[in-house]
């Protein structure tokens, strides 16, 4: 009988610790992003802000590419965004407590409670699909705040031969989807396919997403 496997589909490749701690479930790790990211050309910055508010880590990793200054603070989603962002040379990084999902919510009332709207300008880094705005959440409470786009992502058509294979067999019994969008494009590639997703279950970073994956017909805890 074959391992049961586990199907990572971030943009980020699993690190030896995830594959681990799968490997010490029992379980196989297959990977496969279903977005590909383009980063956009990030311009220089007209005026200085008091933060960068950035609402994915796949937006952090995209700071690299700029020139902005490193000193600037930086608030993420998340504990996976704040790593990316001290990854790309931010120093001073912080998320809110992200149990038990990130939320942009959390991350807006960890701004208030940080942060003055009499002390300047918010950047909110995100990509080019976002499900909450929160450049015009801060604005409700007074913050300037300046949406910039960091990066788009484009869906595969396909998936790798092995994978597809795996998951036909139902030797693929988990799938991680960290976005709706990726949500879809694992359903789609999946009945184009003819494979049975509905026997899957979904890791999902926030129940809202959780409820998404379940309407799609998937398993969720």
């Amino acid at each position: 009988m074959p391992q049961p496997g586990v199907l990572i589909t971030n943009s980020r490749p699993p690190m030896q610790h995830e594959i681990a701690k799968w490997g010490n479930q029992g379980f196989v790790v297959y990977y496969q992003p279903l977005l590909k990211i383009v980063n956009l050309p990030i311009e220089q910055l007209k005026k200085t802000p008091q933060a960068l508010v950035v609402s994915s880590a796949n937006g952090a990793a995209s700071l690299q590419n700029s020139d902005w200054n490193r000193n600037i603070p930086v608030y993420g989603v998340g504990t996976a965004t704040v790593a990316a962002a001290k990854a790309s040379g931010f120093k001073n990084c912080s998320s809110p407590n992200s149990k038990p999902y990130p939320s942009a919510v959390n991350l807006v009332n960890w701004i208030k409670q940080n942060l003055q709207p009499n002390d300047g300008l918010i950047i909110h880094g995100s990509g080019e699909i976002l499900r909450h705005n929160v450049a015009e959440m801060l604005k409700k409470y007074g913050f300037e705040s300046l949406r910039v786009m960091l990066y788009k992502t484009q869906a595969i058509s396909t998936f790798e031969p092995e994978i597809e294979q795996a998951l036909k067999d139902g030797i693929i019994q988990k799938v991680e989807l960290s976005s709706e969008q990726s949500l879809e494009i694992f359903v789609s590639l999946c009945k184009k396919s003819s494979i049975n997703f509905q026997q899957i279950k979904a890791l999902t970073p926030s129940n809202y997403l959780r409820n998404a994956a379940l309407r799609y017909g998937l398993i969720a805890d």
